[in-house]
């Protein structure tokens, strides 16, 4: 063989070494590859599966929260534990010490000397409706209507003969008005039911009841913007009835459905994942004083209209007594929902989608607040040393001494606390000609309102910047503070003068204020 040739045939050992070696390596890599996936698959696995179990825990355990209810209803009274009131004629009645339940609770139920001396709540005894309640004289729908999510349609018009016009004349457009849904909880009781669903009274029922309703909006509703929200926003669809006046104000209920907790859940949780401007956040609202259900609802869904918010509208109904004014008893009423009310917002921070929860409480609605943040042994406890995010106090209908006393609370539940004062407020005034003299937190005197480190506070008494007023079945004309808690929500930028031109910085000897000026 000669030089050359072995040169070639020592080469193309070479070659043929490389590539055996080469494929030697790659089976070797994938052979270990597939070992690790096949330890860690198995992991991963049991991961996955762990994650879903301890889902359908919670919810089989809010379920079963909710269900209790009709069982124990009759004996809520004598084992209810003793929870201080906020209001007591002839004293100013402190909250429990702020210093008494900072610390966070134990999940092993293990209780501390701070725990002991505030006292905790009870598990909520609340059931849910799957199906309307019967009522002698009204004929109730079948428990399976309310089994499929409705959908929404454009209100019903009737077809009437159409009238000659004259020559010439231009029949005018229909008016436009939107239909918006809202997502409720609430503890008062189903007096029957009507063409529309289940009617909810003043009267408690039996824990708390999940659903939502369709709401017909006036034609005049437009956002803080200007603008008419159009089809794309939530669940929000055009109608146009060709008997309304183009300027109605009023509301209109379309349609009242109960609901499980999963179909509450998954109704909510979808609306959360799919909304654009706030995606992943749901909007609790908690009405004031002498409000029935739909005037609650109705608040609900022009705050959630205006402000542009298209995720999950919630309503927390507590009993108040829509018929007449009671400002006493609508205290007490309101605090005895704190259960229901700690169950209702367990459920949406549950909620799959929700990953951030807002509350607005006006007047009388925020003393439970209030008493729900600050106790030790409720579901709310148990969650994040923060699971709100924006806080907003509307005139509340609180001894100013009280809420004092409750501000170390509020700021540890939230990641902000804005507090609306107001002279003009009406719910206020209705409450303040109750309480006498005294002195109210959501009220500003000649001194100024009231001032607390970790809370802004606004003075929105200006006219033409109403808070929120009696919840009717009337649009809000006046929308002052929806502006700012707009901007607020959409952005959290403190302190509030920084989120508009018409909030002016009032300082004091005790502290700053802002005023919105009208």
């Amino acid at each position: 063989m000669t030089e050359t040739g072995a040169i070639l045939a020592m080469a193309a050992i070479l070659l043929v070494t490389f590539a055996v070696l080469r494929t030697i390596t790659v089976i070797s890599n994938r052979s270990a590859a597939r070992r690790r996936d096949a330890a860690t698959e198995p992991q991963s696995g049991k991961r996955s599966r762990k994650d879903k179990r301890k889902s359908k825990r919670k919810l089989k355990g809010l379920s079963k929260a909710l269900e209790a209810s009709r069982k124990e209803s009759a004996a809520s009274s004598s084992h209810r534990d003793e929870v201080p009131p906020l209001h007591r004629t002839g004293q100013t009645t402190r909250a429990p010490s702020p210093d008494a339940s900072l610390a966070p609770p134990s999940r092993t139920g293990t209780a501390t000397q701070s725990q002991a001396q505030t006292p905790p709540l009870h598990a909520p005894r609340l059931a849910t409706r799957s199906a309307p309640v019967h009522s002698p004289g009204l004929h109730a729908r079948p428990a399976t209507e309310h089994k499929a999510e409705p959908t929404l349609s454009t209100a019903p018009q009737a077809k009437a003969a159409e009238p000659k016009t004259p020559a010439g004349f231009v029949e005018p457009e229909p008016v436009r008005r939107l239909v918006q849904r809202v997502f409720f909880g609430t503890d008062r009781a189903s007096s029957g039911q009507s063409d529309i669903g289940p009617i909810f009274g003043d009267d408690r029922g039996e824990g708390l009841t999940l659903g939502h309703a369709d709401i017909l909006l006036p034609s005049v509703a437009t956002r803080i913007d200007g603008t008419h929200a159009g089809t794309e926003a939530g669940l929000i669809t055009v109608s146009r009835p060709g008997d309304k006046a183009a300027d109605d104000r009023s509301f209109e209920l379309q349609r009242v459905t109960h609901l499980a907790a999963q179909s509450f859940v998954n109704g909510a949780g979808m609306q959360a994942r799919t909304a654009r401007q706030f995606p992943g956040v749901a909007l609790v609202y908690l009405h004031g004083l002498h409000t029935d259900f739909p005037g609650a609802l109705f608040r609900t869904v022009q705050i959630a209209h205006d402000l542009g918010f298209d995720g999950p509208a919630c309503a927390f109904c507590w009993p108040s007594h829509g018929a007449q004014a009671d400002p006493a008893g609508d205290r007490a009423r309101a605090e005895d929902s704190v259960e229901a009310l700690d169950l209702f917002l367990e459920t949406i921070l549950e909620t799959s989608g929700v990953k951030q929860v807002h509350l607005i409480a006006h007047s009388t609605g925020v003393a439970p607040l209030a008493q729900l943040l600050s106790h030790h042994g409720t579901r709310i406890a148990a969650h994040s040393s923060r699971p709100f995010g924006q806080l907003v106090l509307a005139a509340p209908d609180m001894e100013t001494a009280d809420l004092e006393s409750y501000v170390s609370h509020l700021t540890r539940m939230s990641q902000g606390v804005t507090l609306y004062a107001s002279a003009s407020d009406s719910a206020l005034l209705a409450a303040h000609d109750a309480n006498g003299a005294t002195a109210l937190a959501g009220d500003v005197p000649a001194s100024g309102p009231m001032i607390a480190e970790g809370i802004d506070t606004i003075d929105a008494s200006a006219p033409g910047t109403g808070v929120l007023g009696l919840s009717r079945n009337e649009y809000l004309a006046d929308r002052g503070i929806l502006t700012d808690i707009a901007a607020l929500l959409a952005t959290g930028t403190r302190p509030p003068n920084q989120r508009g031109e018409n909030l002016h910085e009032v300082p004091t000897p005790r502290g700053s204020y802002w005023r919105i000026q009208g």
